[in-house]
């Protein structure tokens, strides 16, 4: 069970990267409708304070999305190298055979291989 221990942290590594990707996607959206509907406003209201206050929210939007996509495209990264991690720990995974290797392979009704009981 040891060595099994670091390909489950590792999986659990993978698992929670994929949840904090989701979650990041979703932050992606909201800042990208964010601006989009700061954008119309702006459009819509050419001047005056409300004009300032639209365009200061909009700035805070394109802000929030770059940032949003910034962390995205990290989260991408990290769970690129969690998985060739996995990877690595998967291919270096052994079996101790030798624990069977002394008993007489038994076949369906409990018999030996030989079919002698």
């Amino acid at each position: 069970m040891d060595k099994l221990k670091p390909l489950i942290n590792a999986q659990t590594e993978l698992a929670d990267l994929n949840r904090r990707i989701g979650q990041s996607m979703n932050r992606e959206e909201t800042s990208a409708s964010d601006e989009a509907r700061d954008r119309e406003n702006l459009t819509a209201l050419k001047c005056g304070d409300a004009a300032k206050r639209f365009g200061d929210e909009l700035n805070r939007a394109e802000d929030q999305l770059q940032t949003a996509r910034k962390q995205a495209a990290d989260l991408e990264l990290q769970k690129l190298v969690a998985t060739d991690k996995l990877k690595a720990l998967i291919a270096s995974l052994s079996f101790d055979w030798s624990v069977t290797k002394n008993e007489p392979r038994r076949g369906t009704r409990g018999e030996s291989a030989t079919g002698v009981g």
